[in-house]
Order: C-alpha cells, then structure tokens, then sequence
C-alpha cells in the first residue's frame, strides 16, 4: 500500500497536478463488503481501513494498520466445497447450550476473497484464544452457509417417464414441480479445534 500511494504520488506530479507527494490515495487492499456488526449497528469505517494516513504512521512498515494483526483471526479453506459454493457465507457462532451448540452471537469476517477457484479466506477481528474460550459452550463454531439466492434444483422427487427413451414427463403444474425440487439451502456448523492447526509450541 505504501508503494502503491508513492507511485499514485509520482504520477499526479508528472502529471502536473499540485501535490506535495504527502496524500494517501489508498488505503483499502481487502473486500470488506458483507461486514456486519454484532449489534447491527453502522461499522466504524475507520477501523475498517487497511493502512492508517501515511502521515500519521509512526511504527515500522506493515505495522500502521487500523486494526491490531497480532490479535485477529485468520480462515483459509481450500477445496472441493470451495469450488462448489464460491458463494457460501462464512462466519463465527459462539458454542453454548447441553448439548453444544452454535448461538445466535455471531462474527462476521471483518474481509474476505478467493484465490483462485478452490481457496478462499476469511479474517476475523477476535484472537484464536478468545474463540476457543468464548460462550458457556467454551468455544466457537465456524458456520458455513449456503446462500438462500443461489436456487438449486434436485430431481430425487421427480417423477420420469417409465421409457428411458421418451421425455421426462410430469403429472403435476410446472410451479408444483419447481417447488417439490427446490433444495433447501444447506448450513454446516464446524467447532473451532476441528478447522484450526494445532498451535506451534
């Protein structure tokens, strides 16, 4: 990012435009959109920025971002269900309940992105220690969601012609068809130990 304003710098003065070479153009690498807060309430935009006013920055480089690195989470998957689900919402659910369950306390990635079609990341605000010690269940589970706008169809109850060689028929309105293969979008809920390494010793 400081590169990337420096050269944003260099550029605006070939071009002739009035700068001090000081602005900071850039301040967001990661997609943070889908951000929600545990409250509901508006997101603090500025905790919500990659990189602080370069002006401002008084610690070595790589270490002026807005949030606090040695504290948040990282999620990579990488995998079939990845290439299948490009789409699938992923967030945090605290453990309670006998037996454990996932809650409605819920964490949503603070950003995300893909690399590539069968890997994709996820970066949480709360440190591994407080999910693994959050909630009366002692942990956090990582859920894994279908989308509800991402239809799918099934023909498990769909009724064929009984000659492989006609076309598949129905007895039923084109609407009582869609609606018997409709398929409910999946939720997979996937306790905290099981999804992280274990930790370096």
């Amino acid at each position: 990012m400081a590169g990337l304003n420096h050269e944003m710098s260099r550029e605006l003065l070939w071009n002739e435009y009035p700068t001090d070479q000081r602005g900071t153009y850039f301040r967001q690498f990661w997609d943070i959109r889908g951000f929600l807060t545990k409250d509901g309430s508006e997101p603090d935009a500025k905790k919500q920025k990659d990189i602080e006013v370069m002006t401002s920055w008084t610690h070595p480089l790589g270490e002026n971002s807005a949030r606090d690195p040695e504290e948040s989470l990282g999620l990579f998957m990488r995998g079939e269900l990845v290439r299948r689900f490009p789409n699938m919402i992923v967030y945090a659910a605290t453990a309670g309940g006998t037996p454990r369950t996932p809650t409605d306390d819920h964490e949503y990635p603070l950003f995300s992105g893909n690399l590539g079609s069968d890997a994709s990341f996820y970066g949480f605000e709360s440190s591994r220690e407080d999910m693994e010690n959050a909630g009366s269940g002692k942990g956090t589970y990582f859920v894994l969601q279908e989308p509800p706008q991402d239809t799918r169809f099934t023909w498990e109850r769909a009724a064929t012609a009984p000659d492989p060689g006609e076309y598949m028929s129905f007895d039923v309105q084109p609407a009582q068809v869609a609606a018997d293969t409709l398929s409910q979008p999946t939720r997979v809920a996937i306790f905290v130990t099981a999804m992280l390494p274990p930790e370096a010793p």
